[in-house]
């Protein structure tokens, strides 16, 4: 792992638990951590750079949720892995010159009872019986030649389309926000 990113992801989260501690119950909904088609999206701009967490199930980007088993399923994750070593398979920062310097992928496999997945998960599978999830932990730092003004262009929907909602957790200029991100709704000005 990288170290750098290590430190990332470990301010960051002490970053959004705090806000998520102090927002008001009706103000911010936090998916659970595992839910078909959600996923979180933390972002902090801070001078010049911007770090990106993304946190979701495998099955939002893949279409399955299970460790690849034929060759068509490591193709899939193949192709998918190549294109989120970018930043811009998540978001475009319009109107601004920027970098990406560090990227960290995670695709972690978790196993636990099939009488706990198959409640939680009746109906996600095509009479397929696996008792595992996977999910995706994506960092990226990028760097801007300058984040006044900044925008954001949330591009997961149409890159993939698992997804029907993300929760942005947002820190830009001292202030901080929360706002649930469709694909109708994928432009965050600041």
């Amino acid at each position: 792992m990288i170290k750098t990113m290590e430190k990332l992801v470990i301010s960051i989260a002490f970053t959004f638990y705090s806000l998520n501690s102090i927002a008001e119950p009706d103000e911010h909904h936090q998916h659970d951590v595992h839910v078909h088609g959600a996923a979180v999206l933390n972002i902090v701009a801070e001078d010049e750079t911007v770090f990106i967490e993304l946190e979701t199930p495998a099955m939002n980007i893949l279409g399955f949720e299970h460790a690849p088993k034929t060759e068509e399923q490591h193709a899939v994750v193949k192709q998918a892995n190549k294109q989120l070593k970018s930043y811009l398979s998540l978001l475009s920062i319009p109107n601004k010159q920027c970098k990406q310097t560090d990227s960290d992928l995670e695709l972690a496999h978790d196993t636990h009872d099939n009488e706990h997945h198959d409640k939680e998960h009746a109906g996600h599978h095509d009479n397929e019986q696996d008792d595992s999830h996977s999910e995706y932990h994506l960092n990226y730092i990028i760097n801007c030649e300058s984040l006044n003004n900044l925008k954001l262009d949330i591009s997961l929907f149409k890159n993939f389309p698992g997804f029907e909602h993300v929760d942005l957790n947002w820190i830009y200029k001292q202030k901080q926000g929360a706002i649930e991100l469709t694909p109708d709704n994928t432009l965050i000005e600041f």
